[in-house]
């Protein structure tokens, strides 16, 4: 019988389920790793959580971990049909994890991301960690102790530094030297620490520190050894200009809805094929498929446009996926830019998000007239997002409550808080519904007219 997957830490605790949140978010995750791991033609390989199967490609997971590449080598009693328990992670945690590459991904969290880095760790994936690492310097809503904790507890330098150096004061330093006093931490962190106690003031700076784009020569040598040839895993050659990318076809089929049909299926010939790919450079179709490598190339606010378009012509919904919440973590990419990609590549996260951080309907209203005026229109889906974002903007500056106010009209599911002796002076029907049945009522339904009629009636009257 297999051994259980508490091996690769026997000491952590399970996922405890009565402190999970968000319950119709885990919901939707739920759904996603039923389609992702439902068996089908090309998987080999079952694990079992928490009493449900997750049905995966032996391939896939080799690719991916070299803990995988030597726990699975042929011949070994782990190989065959049996199932592989997983006992130390709930189904959600560690089919989350797994759905980090799929694609329909299962993007970063607070909620798993310790976890997702001890998976990483254990099973030796470096780009789910720098992945994962990515995501904590720029996400805005954890802690910065929580982070230096992560940092120290799985070298992850490039968080350590983001967070040293966003520490403002000595104050903050003593704070979280406060808040960490029961957290074992290494010895170097530590020193880093206290080190930061006995620095001039001058360095008490803000500083959105990141991890760095690749100098192009590193960057080469990366994409070098992503795809030279590979006894028994390279199967085909993309010609691009004078360069060749020797790649796995099942694998990027998996991913690409454009190689899937380039390749036709047909993954079982024991010769090589080349496919010529025209209008782009090795450096950015190598860069955008090492995204999905071990060897990763991560996205900053120098590549990114290359990479949304190159993901969206190639057809890599999970890798759009990731981009869409770089840019909407990223402060090194204005608003403006947010909403045009958001709109060219059809991503209404990102839309949503970013119209709910300007600050005001003028602001809103000059960036939408030149997405509209560059992109040559906006979507559909899109204009809903605006239409509804700049009628809760009004609602919030001209219908918030205030010291003038002392009643609220319920249109449908928005409130308007207004003045119910001026309504009653600019308008007879308000008159007669609040000394009516409706004068004692602090919140009064307004039946039979939407909000946009009722906006309408009110500019009129310049309310």
């Amino acid at each position: 019988m297999a051994a259980p997957l508490e091996f690769i830490n026997p000491a952590y605790r399970p996922f405890d389920q009565s402190n999970s949140s968000n319950e119709s978010k885990k919901g939707t995750i739920l759904e996603i790793l039923e389609k992702n791991f439902a068996p089908s033609d090309t998987t080999d390989l079952v694990f079992v959580c928490e009493g449900k199967k997750l049905h995966v490609n032996k391939q896939f997971l080799c690719f991916h971990s070299n803990f995988f590449r030597i726990f699975l080598v042929p011949g070994l009693a782990y190989v065959g049909d049996c199932a592989l328990p997983v006992t130390a992670f709930s189904y959600a945690c560690f089919g989350s994890f797994l759905s980090l590459f799929y694609p329909n991904a299962v993007l970063p969290s607070r909620e798993y991301v310790d976890q997702h880095l001890q998976l990483a760790k254990s099973l030796q994936m470096p780009a789910a960690t720098k992945l994962l690492e990515q995501f904590l310097i720029l996400s805005r809503d954890s802690l910065q102790t929580e982070k230096l904790r992560l940092a120290d507890k799985y070298d992850l330098s490039a968080l350590m530094d983001s967070v040293l150096e966003d520490l403002n004061s000595e104050d903050e330093v003593k704070s979280v030297l406060k808040r960490l006093r029961n957290v074992e931490l290494k010895d170097s962190t530590k020193v880093k620490l206290f080190n930061l106690l006995f620095v001039p003031a001058p360095h008490f700076k803000n500083i959105d520190a990141q991890i760095p784009p690749m100098a192009p020569t590193v960057l080469q040598n990366l994409l070098i050894r992503n795809f030279a040839y590979s006894a028994g895993h390279t199967d085909a050659i993309l010609l691009v200009g004078d360069d060749c990318l020797h790649v796995n076809k099942a694998f990027l089929s998996f991913h690409s809805g454009f190689f899937a049909g380039l390749f036709g299926g047909n993954f079982m010939e024991n010769y090589t094929s080349n496919f010529r790919i025209n209008e782009v450079s090795s450096v950015d179709l190598g860069s955008l498929l090492s995204f999905l490598y071990p060897n990763s190339v991560l996205p900053n606010a120098q590549n990114i446009e290359k990479l949304l378009e190159l993901a969206d012509r190639f057809l890599m919904p999970g890798v759009l996926k990731h981009l869409e919440q770089f840019l909407v973590l990223s402060k090194d990419v204005t608003a403006l830019y947010k909403l045009i990609y958001a709109n060219q590549y059809n991503l209404p996260c990102l839309m949503s998000k970013t119209l709910k951080s300007m600050k005001t309907k003028g602001e809103t209203a000059f960036t939408i007239v030149i997405i509209a005026s560059r992109a040559g229109g906006i979507q559909d889906q899109m204009m809903r997002l605006i239409v509804d974002h700049l009628n809760s903007r009004i609602v919030k500056d001209n219908f918030a409550p205030s010291e003038k106010t002392n009643t609220v009209l319920l249109v449908g599911n928005k409130k308007m808080h207004v003045n119910k002796e001026m309504l009653s002076f600019q308008s007879d029907f308000f008159k007669r519904l609040f000394d009516g049945d409706h004068k004692e009522m602090v919140e009064v339904p307004i039946e039979g007219v939407t909000f946009l009629e009722l906006r309408t009636f009110f500019r009129s009257y310049r309310y």
